[in-house]
């Protein structure tokens, strides 16, 4: 089976693509929908709650932009504690909106800063340093992963710098290329044949199941 098709190579390859953008609401909140994050992750915030946070960042009016992230999300929380400040009742779902908001603030703001401490030009080496850096901060048991592109350090061989793009263009073919034997001593020929596969609908060719369950199927979706 190909990494890509399971969650660690697709939410690998989401990071890498948010990497190089302006940190779209709509990008971002799919990679925190689909994201399993570490453990250490996940206490940092208080938990990770992707339903709440798109709803808030939608209410928002987040567009993209780092920016725009914390001064949109400044403004709802400022509202809401105005609203709660004149409200006699202190309702809890008003507090326990502003800490959702603060969440997704410091994950935003550390997210940010994550990504701008990227090398620019540099060796291959201190390349996948940062990128497994970024890794274990937010994908859920990458030590595989990293294994396998760790072979990618040899390339400094050629004693010469390699560009952000050019690294992250090779980072990306290579994850694509991977199976998932590559990265994980999963028994071969056990998908599709125990237990509960979840999989997108284009993986269901030529499988077959005792029952489906189709999630997200709504009108005009």
């Amino acid at each position: 089976t190909p990494l890509s098709e399971r969650a660690l190579g697709r939410q690998a390859l989401a990071l890498l693509e948010l990497i190089d953008t302006q940190l779209p609401r709509a990008q971002v909140m799919q990679f925190i929908a689909d994201g399993r994050f570490p453990q250490e992750t996940w206490d940092r915030y208080g938990g990770i709650s992707g339903p709440s946070w798109d709803g808030l960042s939608r209410q928002a009016g987040v567009v993209e932009g780092p920016e725009q992230w914390a001064e949109r999300l400044g403004l709802l929380r400022d509202g809401l504690k105005t609203r709660l400040s004149e409200d006699e009742d202190q309702p809890q779902w008003l507090q326990r909106r502003i800490e959702e908001i603060d969440r997704l603030t410091a994950f935003i703001a550390d997210f940010t800063a994550a990504i701008a401490r990227r090398p620019g030009s540099a060796s291959w080496s201190e390349q996948l340093a940062y990128l497994s850096g970024l890794f274990s901060s937010y994908l859920k048991d990458p030590e595989g992963l990293t294994a396998a592109l760790a072979t990618l350090a040899d390339l400094d061989a050629l004693e010469q710098p390699v560009s952000a793009e050019r690294f992250l263009q090779v980072v990306r073919a290579a994850i694509e290329g991977l199976r998932v034997s590559d990265v994980t001593e999963e028994r071969q020929g056990a998908f599709a044949r125990r237990g509960v596969n979840v999989l997108d609908v284009n993986s269901l060719r030529h499988l077959s199941f005792r029952a489906v369950a189709i999630v997200g199927l709504v009108e005009r979706s």
